[in-house]
């Protein structure tokens, strides 16, 4: 129980009552009494002598209930006339000291009855032995059911403390419920985790902690997140590596957009997720919740791959030998092979021969480009936009793989939805062609075109970029500083600008040390040189990992995975 600054929080383990060390703070015109004995729940009355059709919340009880991982903080509601409302102000806050020696991830949670007011809600919070500033964690709205969530990264030892703010109602957050008004924070102990590297997909992300770990999160519904389910996670939550990924030391993972792909150490691939046109190349169209091994029978027979691509439907790769493999839909000739046929088993690429080997290679939506060492670029598939950048004009499809139209040593290329784009070899420009709608080709033109044309130039001094990355609609691209500049979609934030404006021309987010970047179908995903993972854009699925399930339009940090 809480009130008034007297400490004491009651929590059940193996049936005996303990002390936690929870303080709670209360809104500065509430008052509450001294605590009672220790018992399972307790409760001051309200304040009655308020005129006020609403009244201020003080925190005045805390359970933890029978999940031991959440923590309940009851506040008392007034009834005035038929309704019951309750304010939480925003000088209501929570403090707690983190055990010793364990991360902890704060999800805090507003709940109410079926009948609340709509408000935006904010969450702040500090360390108070180093008496840091308010830091600004979550906000958003409450959903339809009444329903807040606010997943906060662990922040190191210490005491914090939480404050809650409205942003619509300056002081308070109202709420109007039949039943009682419960602010809920969940505390899970967790593993604090860095991330080597992520990869955003359709409605799902996915990554490998520097221990190569393999974890994912957002949509689980056709088996993408590997994990033996079909359900969805709001955070990290690990691939089974039970059965054929046993022992194996991974060294990639890849997104497509309802499918997972992994690589090992050895060149082995792994696939799991909607496998119906083939792209997990086991030799079924069949989904798979878990990881199945793709098919080394036939054309990859003692071939040790170096890297893979996932796209659409689709997934491709690459030989240490400089050979393109692919598999999946084939029915735009995105496969590369000369048919237009899906393929449940890999198939090689019928590249025309070469001075160099193929080092990279990019699936997209219905396309496919690769980079030969030495700067060369191809693509094939689906041209009817120019996506394929062959610069004739002719604006047609090939399944086989045909010379993009760019001059310069092309040092990175990504296949989007219906456009592609390329970074040059110590360029501070970046080069796209094909569909030019919602602004994806970032050179402010409207018009389609299939002949690689310069983005405005980022006014970055003396950047050079290094990593592009493209989706759907819009496109990333990564400087060596560790700074990204996005351009097109902006629906759902995914440029990670703070608003919903397209951009025509690339514009820097508000991320800096980034050394990953990965775009997915509505949201994109980032690694900086800490290892700490961020995500941005829709994330109504769960796909950026920082369990609220909401969207955001500027970077956000994923969660740590739970124990």
């Amino acid at each position: 129980m809480i009130g008034n600054g007297n400490r004491a929080a009651l929590g059940v383990m193996s049936g005996a009552l303990i002390l936690t060390s929870w303080t709670a703070i209360p809104a500065q015109s509430a008052t509450a009494p001294q605590a009672p004995a220790a018992a399972k729940e307790h409760t001051t009355a309200p304040n009655t002598k308020s005129a006020s059709k609403s009244q201020s919340a003080t925190i005045t009880a805390m359970t933890r209930g029978a999940n031991p991982r959440y923590w309940r903080v009851l506040v008392p509601k007034r009834k005035s006339g038929k309704r019951s409302l309750t304010r939480i102000t925003g000088t209501s806050t929570l403090t707690r000291t983190m055990p010793s020696g364990q991360a902890v991830t704060d999800a805090i949670r507003v709940r109410t009855g079926k009948s609340f007011v709509r408000r935006a809600v904010s969450v702040e919070r500090r360390r108070l032995d180093e008496q840091t500033r308010w830091i600004e964690s979550d906000r958003g709205l409450t959903s339809k059911r009444g329903r807040f969530n606010a997943d906060l990264m662990p922040g190191g030892l210490g005491t914090w403390e939480f404050r809650f703010k409205a942003l619509k109602e300056p002081g308070a957050v109202a709420m109007r419920a039949p039943g009682e008004t419960l602010l809920s924070i969940s505390q899970h102990t967790s593993t604090q985790i860095s991330w080597d590297q992520i990869s955003a997909g359709g409605s799902h992300t996915c990554a490998l902690s520097t221990t190569r770990t393999p974890y994912c999160w957002g949509y689980g519904g056709t088996g993408a997140l590997g994990n033996g389910g079909l359900g969805g996670s709001l955070i990290p939550a690990p691939v089974t590596t039970r059965g054929v990924l046993d022992g194996v030391d991974l060294s990639q993972i890849v997104t497509g957009s309802s499918h997972t792909c992994a690589l090992d150490n050895d060149g082995l691939a792994y696939c799991w997720g909607r496998g119906l046109s083939g792209e997990l190349g086991s030799g079924t169209m069949a989904n798979s919740s878990v990881p199945v091994r793709v098919d080394t029978s036939g054309v990859l027979r003692g071939v040790t791959l170096t890297a893979l691509s996932a796209g659409n439907d689709r997934t491709c790769a690459v030989s240490e030998t400089g050979d393109m493999y692919c598999w999946g839909e084939g029915k735009s000739g995105a496969l590369g092979n000369g048919a237009k046929l899906d393929q449940s088993v890999p198939v090689k690429v019928k590249a025309p021969a070469g001075p160099r080997p193929f080092i990279e290679i990019s699936t997209g939506g219905t396309h496919t480009c690769a980079v030969r060492e030495g700067g060369a670029a191809s693509c094939w598939g689906k041209g009817s936009s120019g996506q394929l950048g062959a610069g004739d004009g002719t604006y047609a499809s090939t399944s086989e793989p045909e010379r993009v139209a760019i001059e310069g040593e092309v040092k990175s290329i990504s296949s989007g939805g219906s456009s592609s784009c390329a970074v040059l070899t110590l360029s501070t420009q970046s080069y796209c062609w094909g569909s030019a709608d919602d602004g994806r080709l970032g050179n402010g033109q409207p018009t389609n075109t299939d002949t690689p044309s310069v983005t405005v130039d980022l006014w970055i001094d003396g950047a050079v970029l290094s990593q592009i990355s493209s989706s759907e609609a819009y496109s990333c691209a990564l400087t060596t500083s560790g700074q990204v500049a996005c351009w097109g979609l902006n629906r759902n934030g995914q440029l990670g600008l703070g608003h919903l404006d397209n951009g025509p021309w690339p514009q820097l987010t508000p991320s800096s040390e980034i050394r990953d970047l990965s775009t997915g179908a509505r949201h994109a995903c980032a690694v900086n040189s800490n290892g700490e993972g961020f995500c941005w854009g829709n994330g109504a699925n769960g796909e950026l990992g920082n369990g609220n399930g909401g969207t955001s339009y500027s970077p956000w940090p994923v969660s740590q995975p739970l124990n």
